[in-house]
């Protein structure tokens, strides 16, 4: 049946008079709620690092909760925690600077060394935060030991236990996992800077890497077993990453260690076996050129090196610069009595100032060929200052005894005193 508009009134008008209302509004509600309240609670766990919204997907409300849920939508920027990092930055500055300053203080004069130790840091802050957001776990490859190995390979053992305290916790606030991370760089790098400190051989560093691979895994597992909030299959293959990252730590600190080494003049234990190796180019000038004097410097190496081990400096180092302390005598080697064998004295026939100048010669020559060869400024300066401001007696008197007018200082060898 069809109606007009007007009838259509008329229907609707008597049915509004006649219809009521047969049910309880106020009872209907309260069993909606009921039924709600009977439904359990849906709990969903967002993993730390993962994806909740890809650039580009439609939003649907369910993501919205999640961001939500984990703060990604807070309009306000969270000062207390920015606050807290400064404060802890703060904090490590001033114990590595006080460190410096107390035991060190030749780093803090250096502007090479301070560069290449911030520049460290950085560069591990950067790769922190790109490996972070790749993967929840990625965070445990970054390699955290390699900073704390390099400066304690460079610099200083104690620095580098600092740095790694330090490294470990800004690459935990950076992964939000400030406890686990911390503990991992921390005694990772601890562990390796103690023993990295003198390598002598390049295989050395295998083993400073296994160190800081197992020092390493057994952190992270130790404190996960403790927390219990992942199964053991979990735990172990978690652990694994950090004995990846271990490994690789070595890796780039032996293979950059050359490399800064250069850039910051320091000398490394590695460089100074290559120097001492009887194939060395300058080495075997001073052999054949002047085997009197190579063989002085072999026997006054032995002796120095002892005394350097005795009294707990470089043995190695010491050794080195024995080596080529007389390097300058490459250069009029019979002008001395160790290489003159059955010709004479040459001196008989020369004026005292001449021999005095002869002898300050063979310093100032000797650093010249170690800058031609690309010397360390360690070993440069040992030569510089073997022979101290001391005066040439003999030479002094001689002229004395000849009737001519001279002073001591113009027997006296330039310098600088030694310095260590």
């Amino acid at each position: 049946m069809h109606l007009d508009s007007t009838g259509g009134s008329v229907v609707a008008t008597l049915v509004r008079a006649y219809l009521k209302v047969n049910y309880l509004q106020a009872e209907t509600d309260l069993k909606r709620q009921q039924a709600s309240n009977a439904v359990p609670p849906v709990f969903v766990t967002v993993a730390q690092g993962q994806t909740i919204i890809r650039y580009g997907d439609l939003v649907t409300p369910f993501q919205l909760e999640e961001a939500q849920a984990v703060g990604l939508l807070a309009p306000t920027t969270d000062w207390a925690r920015i606050m807290a990092v400064f404060m802890l930055v703060i904090i490590l500055f001033a114990v590595a600077l006080g460190y410096l300053m107390q035991f060190r203080p030749a780093i803090l004069r250096d502007p090479r060394q301070l560069a290449t130790l911030g520049g460290l840091m950085l560069g591990l802050l950067v790769v922190a935060k790109v490996f972070v957001p790749i993967n929840p776990n990625a965070q445990y490859l970054v390699p955290m030991a390699a900073v704390p190995l390099l400066v304690a390979a460079l610099m200083d053992t104690g620095l580098g236990i600092i740095v790694a305290l330090a490294v470990g916790l800004l690459t935990g606030i950076i992964a939000d996992n400030v406890l686990p991370l911390t503990l991992v760089g921390f005694l990772g790098g601890a562990i390796g800077s103690i023993y990295v400190h003198r390598l002598e051989r390049l295989g050395q560093w295998v083993t400073a890497g296994i160190l800081v691979a197992g020092a390493q895994f057994v952190t992270l597992v130790s404190l996960s077993l403790i927390e219990r909030h992942q199964s053991l299959d979990e735990i172990l293959a978690i652990g694994s990453l950090t004995l990846i990252s271990g490994l690789v730590s070595a890796l780039i600190a032996a293979g950059s260690l050359t490399f800064l080494g250069e850039i910051t003049r320091v000398i490394t234990p590695m460089k100074l076996l290559e120097l001492m190796t009887p194939n060395n180019p300058l080495l075997k000038r001073l052999m054949v050129s002047a085997p009197g004097t190579y063989n002085h410097s072999i026997v006054a190496a032995n002796l120095a090196e002892a005394a350097a081990e005795a009294v707990g400096a470089n043995p190695v180092l010491t050794r080195v610069g024995c080596y080529f302390h007389d390097i300058g005598k490459i250069r009029r080697p019979h002008f001395f009595v160790e290489n003159q064998a059955d010709i004479g004295n040459i001196h008989e026939n020369l004026s005292p100032t001449t021999s005095s100048d002869i002898l300050n010669a063979h310093v100032t020559e000797g650093v010249e060929l170690l800058k031609q060869y690309h010397f360390p400024t360690t070993i440069r300066e040992i030569v510089q200052q073997h022979q101290g401001t001391t005066v040439k007696r003999f030479f002094y008197r001689q002229a004395l005894e000849q009737g001519l007018e001279v002073r001591e200082e113009d027997f006296r060898y330039p310098g600088p005193r030694p310095r260590t």
